[in-house]
């Protein structure tokens, strides 16, 4: 897992729930070297012994401020976290890649990364 000092600091100082950071550092945990992470909100509340309501106002954080994109593969949610904040394995591009097919959900957000 490769964690981008800057865009990390930026997420601990802008946010002001201890919830988001702890889903998004389950979720850094649980990238593959491709694809994105397969899991379900309820398995995530259950696995950090949260509320599903924290869990589901973490997400709506992230997805709003562009750390996290979500989206189904074959009708399995899967959640891709931006590559410009972290990711895993040496085909940083390949991340990139599938970041950039993902679109927004509401239009808000860091957009495309580079």
């Amino acid at each position: 897992m490769i964690l981008y000092k800057d865009a990390y600091i930026e997420l601990i100082i802008k946010n002001t729930s201890p919830s988001i950071l702890r889903v998004f550092g389950l979720l850094m945990t649980k990238q593959e070297f491709e694809n994105g992470i397969k899991a379900t909100k309820k398995a995530l509340a259950d696995e950090l012994n949260i509320s599903y309501d924290s869990v589901m106002i973490a997400f709506k954080w992230l997805k709003e401020n562009g750390y996290v994109k979500e989206h189904k593969v074959n009708g399995v949610t899967e959640f891709v976290l931006n590559p410009a904040v972290t990711t895993c394995g040496k085909n940083r591009k390949a991340k990139i890649e599938l970041w950039n097919s993902i679109p927004e959900e509401n239009g808000s957000g860091k957009g495309d990364t580079k």
